[in-house]
């Protein structure tokens, strides 16, 4: 049954591609990668309570990421490792959209968000394949210095939040020095107090003891 899902998916892989070619023309002769093709054509016959495209067709939502990757992504890959999937979307540049609230015409109010994921290219759009061959898959340097600005993005993320630590309790430590100059300065002014009185009167505190 899996072999053949398996087959119809490359089949339809295969119709996309000549799709394509019929739509773009000279530029039909681009091969496109087997990934964009058997991904658009996953997401366009998905069952849509598993995955499906948002309302606008400008992307897509995994609605059920546990199903999709133990029933879905084996029929059209070799493999049903979600993270897998994902890390091969972001070499061609697609985007995991900000965990806000999805609106979709098929659940209820309430549940537009649960454990959805949505992800974004501008060429990957409902019912224009054609699009796919403007999408690139980047090259090491560009991998490379995208790791390189995550990477320091996440050391200014970290040194800012040490930063705000240190100068927490450097504000915790000179309110504590405070208080403790504030305490000695009214025991010391209570015992200036104590010895004036007794010089006015003519008595030392420790004479009368």
């Amino acid at each position: 049954k899996k072999k053949a899902a398996a087959a119809a998916a490359a089949a339809a892989s295969a119709s996309i591609e000549l799709d394509i070619g019929g739509a773009g023309g000279a530029r039909g002769n681009h091969q496109l990668p087997m990934f964009l093709s058997k991904t658009y054509h996953m997401i366009d016959r998905c069952d849509p309570t598993i995955a499906t495209w948002s309302t606008s067709g400008d992307s897509f939502v995994i609605k059920n990421i546990d199903v999709f990757s133990s029933n879905i992504l084996p029929q059209y890959f070799k493999h049903s490792n979600f993270s897998s999937f994902a890390r091969q979307l972001n070499f061609y540049g697609f985007r995991k959209l900000k965990s806000d609230p999805i609106c979709l015409t098929d659940v209820s109010p309430g549940d537009e968000s649960t454990a959805y994921i949505s992800f974004y290219h501008c060429n990957f759009q409902k019912d224009r394949p054609e699009l796919l061959q403007s999408i690139k898959r980047a090259t090491k340097s560009e991998q490379q210095t995208k790791l390189e600005n995550e990477g320091l993005r996440k050391e200014v993320a970290e040194l800012k939040e040490m930063l705000i630590k240190m100068q927490r309790e450097s504000d915790k430590k000179i309110a504590d020095v405070i208080f403790d100059m504030n305490r000695r300065f009214a025991s010391l002014t209570a015992d200036y107090e104590l010895l004036l009185a007794s010089v006015r009167y003519g008595q030392h505190p420790r004479a009368a003891a």
